[in-house]
């Protein structure tokens, strides 16, 4: 039941966001702010992130107060009376790495979660066809934690263009999410060496 939520967070990514497209989102940026401390001028949205659920009530922004190291994180929120709504935020890197196996990890804290909280890898191919997914969506992270570190792991077949990694939350409450880093066979993604074009 959770594997078609990720199709539909695809979906809405293919949906134009603020005239950004997914090719725009892979620009090269000279930094991963995977500790969300840059955060645009005009933008609640740490940079190099989006929401792809722009067409949701939910709130993300940035958060000074409340984050596992620096002096930010990120905030997630569904108000208390939207049983049905979500948020979620991703970012999305070209598959040029060499490599055969990406490592996600993150901090994340909840607050009042009536349904789940989770983070997610989604791979796809050129066509922007989803070949490869993982969730923590069967843990069912719900109510009240405190900060965590959680871990998904994904083979990556020789066909990606695309990686999207992110978290989300499924109906009311809040998830903050902080210290995310990816790993190309158990190295940070920014040591990992890039394909030859």
């Amino acid at each position: 039941m959770r594997v078609p939520l990720i199709l539909f967070f695809l979906f809405i990514l293919s949906v134009p966001v603020s005239a950004q497209t997914a090719d725009s989102l892979l620009m090269d940026i000279p930094y991963y702010n995977f500790g969300f401390e840059v955060v645009n001028k005009n933008e609640a949205i740490p940079d190099g992130w989006f929401n792809f659920s722009p067409a949701s009530k939910s709130n993300i922004q940035s958060d000074s107060l409340i984050r596992h190291s620096g002096k930010r994180s990120v905030v997630l929120g569904v108000d208390a009376d939207d049983s049905k709504g979500h948020a979620g935020i991703a970012y999305a890197l070209p598959a040029r790495y060499v490599g055969n196996e990406l490592t996600l990890k993150a901090w994340l804290k909840h607050e009042d979660v009536l349904n789940f909280v989770s983070l997610f890898i989604s791979m796809t191919d050129s066509t922007g066809t989803e070949v490869q997914a993982a969730t923590l969506d069967d843990k069912q992270l719900s109510g009240t934690k405190d900060w965590k570190l959680y871990e998904l792991r994904l083979s990556i077949p020789a066909n990606v263009k695309t990686i999207y990694v992110g978290g989300n939350i499924k109906g009311p409450g809040k998830l903050w999410i902080d210290d995310v880093q990816l790993l190309i066979d158990g190295t940070d993604i920014s040591q990992s060496r890039l394909k030859e074009d």
